[in-house]
């Protein structure tokens, strides 16, 4: 599915590891609100990813809160599974 195959080109075309998706992932969905609203797809987490990683790297943590959505659902599934291959 599209999903599935934007978070197969991070990793083969960008070079993402799956850890460096799951980091980003949850600093996405259980750090940063602003993120969180913005991401609603894979492809947009492909086309805002370094933009994402600088400010995961530059800013300090915040309480964490954990959201749930289908959006993130897919994507940690996504990660899980091939995690595990």
């Amino acid at each position: 599915d599209k999903w599935s195959d934007e978070l197969r080109k991070l990793c083969e075309i960008d070079k993402r590891t799956l850890q460096d998706l799951r980091n980003i992932i949850d600093y996405i969905f259980d750090v940063d609100d602003f993120w969180c609203n913005q991401i609603l797809s894979a492809g947009n987490l492909r086309k805002k990813y370094d933009k994402i990683h600088a400010k995961m790297k530059g800013s300090p943590s915040k309480s964490e809160q954990f959201k749930k959505s289908a959006t993130e659902g897919k994507m940690r599934s996504f990660i899980e599974k091939h995690m595990n291959d």
